[in-house]
């Protein structure tokens, strides 16, 4: 099998990381006159192994531990993930009938990972515990649905989250 001039070309642009343009879709493609929507599979392969695949607000799934801010119904720093107490404000989260998973952040503690991990359990909510060192911000802990939500900010973070 035999590419064509321009196929080869391409092909090698995309290797060598020369001529980058964001195309439709997100997937990074050679540089063109145009983003045409007919990329071969083969391009489309070698994109995703060079660039990986394309994540959706990427931003904000760094600073809600992997989540989408529309998905989350409340949210703790870790200064408060750490504290002994639970807080009521997460144990009324935690009952919204919207409410599917408790995320942690990994870097809170074995102690505080634990006692979290009890409290889902209390609840009938799935706990699961993330470490991504791309993380940013403060917050430790967030309850999330599978759904988008309606909650403002001023009732998401408890008082003390610095966002």
């Amino acid at each position: 099998m035999q590419f064509g001039k321009n196929k080869t070309h391409a092909i090698g642009n995309i290797i060598a990381g020369k001529g980058k343009d964001a195309c439709k879709g997100g997937v990074i493609m050679p540089k063109r006159e145009s983003c045409p929507d007919d990329h071969s599979e083969l391009e489309k392969v070698l994109a995703y192994g060079i660039y990986g695949t394309p994540v959706l607000k990427k931003d904000e799934r760094l600073q809600f531990l992997g989540q989408l801010r529309e998905r989350v119904i409340f949210a703790l720093s870790e200064i408060q993930v750490k504290r002994e107490e639970i807080p009521d404000q997460l144990r009324q989260a935690l009952n919204d009938i919207r409410a599917s998973k408790l995320v942690v952040k990994g870097t809170t503690g074995v102690d505080a990972i634990l006692k979290y991990e009890g409290v889902a359990k209390e609840h009938g909510v799935k706990m699961t515990t993330v470490s991504d060192p791309k993380f940013i911000g403060s917050i430790g802990l967030v309850v999330v649905s599978n759904h988008a939500v309606d909650v403002p900010d001023d009732q998401v973070f408890s008082t003390s989250v610095i966002h």
